[in-house]
């Protein structure tokens, strides 16, 4: 027969070990999960940071001390930019139709 002290002993220590693999997992989780969130930027904040783009390179065009190369490189920049933004409003306008189509 084994000692009951004993064996409680290794397996409160299991338990222990098995408690701490639950955090240590959990810990893992979040760790990868934080920076995603983080980086999530909503529709709007992305149409401000747009705009400010833009503006700039607005300015830019104004002032004209550019070379070609630039110019075409930034002109290439704010029409990405605003094919992108047109895809996040028309994806929108498409989810909220098909939520107001099932209301």
């Amino acid at each position: 027969m084994t000692n009951p002290t004993i064996s409680s002993a290794i397996a409160k220590s299991i338990r222990q070990q098995r408690a701490g693999a639950r955090w240590l997992l959990i810990v893992a989780a979040f760790a990868l999960l934080a920076p995603r969130v983080a980086l999530a930027e909503g529709d709007t904040a992305k149409d401000v940071s747009d705009g400010v783009k833009d503006a700039v390179d607005t300015t830019k065009d104004k002032l004209g001390t550019d070379s070609g190369a630039a110019k075409t490189g930034r002109h290439v920049d704010r029409a990405v930019r605003t094919v992108k933004h047109k895809a996040r409003h028309a994806k929108k306008d498409v989810k909220d139709a098909a939520h107001d189509a099932t209301k």
